[in-house]
């Protein structure tokens, strides 16, 4: 690089853009996209070292016009803000709180850009929905006739969006005047008097439909909230081919990162025509209070959602180090119940597989777990009074506080554990029978249940088996949990542990 001329390398490149009329980032981001790929090379052998391939126009330098002085300070401010997409959600846009949207320095970056391909790699709780939103009323705003699509994995990734657009067009009279059109059904629709408009659908998520809903459909700018989540089908037969409608359209693809080489990842890592947004929690005015809640995520929640880092799939959901440490020498056989302990048994029973009850204890004074018991019965073994009557058994030695067991597939056995209970207390009959209808406690782990989040303490609803497995994770890797070294059953399945795929709700 010359002293006298700090963009002498960047000149000998084939740029898209006057790089002496462009701003910082424009020459910030060159610099990034050219180590990025310096040594990628395609599929077809093609190398990108020394090219910048993203398909932009720059951000051009804001200079004073000469223009200026023929129009009234108004009129000025609005045709700034026409040119300017910070500057015109300033002006036009509301919060519900009656406060004027102002955007944080790393989501002026992102808009500003004028990348037709675009990946959000954002830390959660940062607004990156917000930001597809803004562009999104800035652009049918601002163009005439122009057509946006919104896909996600669900419905309500689509909805969420569309919510948000309503949002900020019923908080501005001004704008909602403008709308001529607004429908749910049979997809989502908002018609503007210029022609614009943005249409939400469901792309399926993994697994799913592959797209069916989508498939048609064209636009001068595709959104994709959770592309990590979309089905990829969906992705490379539905979504993509939009992009063909015409030589300019858009695609901007935003999501939590997972463990998983989806499409979404590919645009990421290894695709030189697509400017990548990293953006951590740190980039958060209150990150602060986000690191101290850092002990409530597992580590794989803290990377993907906090750190916005790919996963590994290489290792299992527990990993080998922090079970190798939460090993102990130790027979069942030896365990007995402690007056000042705490217990819970768990029955998680399958027709198909067996039954499986373990009992964890819980030192109070120490703040540790131990498994103190633990029963296997084997498919071939398995019946429903089998499991019952083990049930049962343990009960009565352990004495547990609370009693979970597996809905999904138990349902008859917890109606039997009730009645041998209901019928005992009735007849006054043995008290560690009749004592199980008030601890038994139903889990469905395909359900959902309601729980608070770390960072906005607002209520939400998580996945009943997500919750599940990562408070487990967490008993591991703050090695708060002993295991016996002689339960090889147990250890296996922990070590062997994988998580197949990631629905969008987790």
């Amino acid at each position: 690089m010359s002293q006298l001329d700090p963009l002498a390398d960047l000149r000998k490149i084939k740029l898209p853009f006057n790089i002496d009329k462009v701003e910082d980032q424009c020459i910030d981001c060159v610099r990034a996209q050219l180590k990025k790929y310096d040594n990628y090379t395609d599929e077809f052998g093609v190398s990108y070292r020394g090219k910048f391939t993203v398909p932009c126009k720059g951000i051009l330098k804001t200079i004073d016009s000469p223009l200026k002085a023929a129009f009234s300070k108004e009129e000025w401010e609005d045709l700034e803000a026409a040119n300017n997409i910070s500057l015109w959600a300033e002006k036009f846009l509301v919060l519900p709180n009656g406060q004027k949207w102002i955007p944080r320095w790393y989501q002026k970056e992102v808009l500003s850009c004028t990348s037709t391909r675009k990946c959000l790699r954002i830390s959660r709780r940062s607004g990156k929905t917000d930001m597809a939103v803004v562009e999104i009323l800035y652009s049918i705003f601002t163009n005439t006739n122009l057509k946006v699509v919104i896909a996600g994995p669900q419905k309500n990734h689509a909805e969420e969006i569309i919510n948000r657009i309503r949002a900020f067009l019923q908080a501005n009279p001004l704008l909602q005047e403008c709308v001529k059109r607004d429908v749910s059904a049979p997809y989502y629709e908002i018609l503007l008097t210029n022609g614009s408009r943005v249409r939400g659908f469901a792309a399926g998520a993994k697994g799913g439909s592959g797209g069916i809903g989508i498939r048609g459909q064209d636009a001068d700018k595709i959104y994709i909230e959770e592309a990590a989540y979309v089905d990829e089908k969906a992705m490379t037969g539905a979504i993509l081919p939009i992009l063909q409608t015409t030589p300019n359209t858009t695609l901007v693809a935003f999501s939590t990162p997972n463990a998983f080489l989806t499409t979404y990842r590919k645009f990421c890592e290894q695709d030189p025509q697509y400017k990548e947004f990293h953006y951590t929690y740190k980039v958060l005015p209150h990150w602060k209070n986000v690191e101290a809640d850092r002990a409530a995520f597992t580590l794989e929640e803290w990377q993907c959602e906090f750190l916005a880092l790919f996963g590994d799939t290489s290792e299992g959901v527990y990993k080998a180090g922090d079970i190798d440490k939460s090993l102990s020498s130790y027979l069942y056989s030896s365990c007995s119940p402690n007056l000042r302990w705490k217990y819970v048994l768990g029955a998680d029973w399958n027709e198909k597989h067996g039954a499986e009850i373990v009992v964890l204890g819980f030192n109070p004074y120490s703040g540790r777990f131990k498994v103190v018991d633990a029963c296997v019965i084997e498919k071939a073994e398995f019946t429903q009074l089998a499991s019952v009557d083990k049930v049962i058994e343990m009960n009565r030695k352990w004495q547990p506080n609370f009693l979970y067991v597996d809905s999904g597939n138990g349902s008859t056995n917890i109606e039997l554990l009730m009645k041998i209970s209901n019928d005992n207390r009735i007849k006054k009959g043995d008290p560690n029978k009749a004592r199980i209808m008030d601890i038994l406690k139903a889990y469905d782990s395909g359900a959902a249940i309601e729980t608070k989040d770390v960072i906005t303490r607002e209520k939400k609803k998580v996945p009943a088996k997500r919750f599940m497995v990562n408070a487990s994770i967490r008993m591991f890797e703050n090695h708060q949990i002993e295991i016996s070294a002689n339960d090889k059953v147990l250890e296996d399945q922990l070590r062997n542990y994988i998580i197949a795929r990631i629905s969008p709700n987790g």
